[in-house]
């Protein structure tokens, strides 16, 4: 059985980067209020140029649920039109 690594507390591409070329099968983001805080537009723009088939994960400690739902279907809505772009262009290369 292998055993699954996420890193947690990203916060720029080049960090995300070298955790997927270490191993890691998944990247956390941190949307609360701590040194490793980013914004959904940071992480949009780091995951934009990563492989695909890395696992996301979100932390989130201080807001209601409807906020991180809503800021999570964002997310995935922003990162779907850029990965259909992307595979778009890639097409037609």
């Amino acid at each position: 059985m292998r055993a699954r690594v996420k890193i947690c507390g990203i916060t720029s591409l080049e960090d995300a980067r070298a955790a997927v070329d270490a191993g890691a099968d998944a990247l956390g983001f941190v949307f609360s209020r701590s040194p490793r805080q980013v914004s959904p537009n940071e992480v949009r723009e780091i995951v934009s140029e990563l492989p695909p088939f890395v696992a996301m994960e979100f932390q989130w400690c201080s807001c209601k649920a409807r906020k991180q739902m809503n800021t999570a279907k964002r997310l995935v809505d922003r990162l779907s039109k850029a990965s259909k772009s992307a595979m778009t262009s890639r097409l037609k290369r």
